[in-house]
């Protein structure tokens, strides 16, 4: 009798192995933002760009959206290290400030998951100048729960003029 309890004691995790489904890419984060990848990887391959993210999301993005990211949880070298606080730096400013101090970035994934102040506006549901939405997820009663956006660059106001060099 002792021996079949231990039995059942031991194999009784995997069994919940088969009426469980394992998650897509053994992820929640991944389950939870596919369609945003998937917006990413159209969007990438019409105009590619430059995509802002969250590390956490950084190996999804850049496999299965094929979009040039700025970091992702793949550490080996002081310059990963370095793209990783450049990231976290990043995702602290203001819509607005991201648009001056990163001219490049084309994309920007945010999600519920992800805590930051840039999170936290443009999941707000305003309007930002020169951000337009493009993939986009939603709870069942209408919440946000993640988007991708869309970066249009800045442009020179007129009265500035580029001077050649010397």
């Amino acid at each position: 009798m002792l021996a079949r309890a231990l039995f059942l004691g031991a194999y009784s995790l995997s069994v919940s192995y088969y009426f469980y489904p394992v998650s897509l890419g053994d992820s929640p984060r991944y389950n939870y933002g596919f369609k945003l990848i998937e917006a990413a990887r159209i969007q990438c391959k019409k105009q590619p760009g430059l995509l802002l993210a969250n590390r956490n999301w950084g190996n999804y993005l850049r496999y299965q959206a094929q979009c040039p990211i700025l970091s992702n949880n793949f550490i080996l070298t002081q310059k990963e290290v370095d793209y990783v606080k450049l990231t976290y730096n990043l995702l602290q400013q203001t819509p607005g400030q991201l648009r001056v101090l990163v001219p490049d970035v084309r994309y920007v994934l945010v999600s519920e998951m992800d805590l930051s102040p840039l999170t936290e506006s443009l999941l707000s549901g305003d309007t930002f100048e020169g951000f337009s939405v493009v993939g986009e997820i939603r709870y069942n009663e209408g919440k946000i729960r993640g988007r991708l956006y869309r970066v249009d660059p800045l442009v020179k106001p007129p009265f500035i003029i580029d001077e050649p060099d010397r």
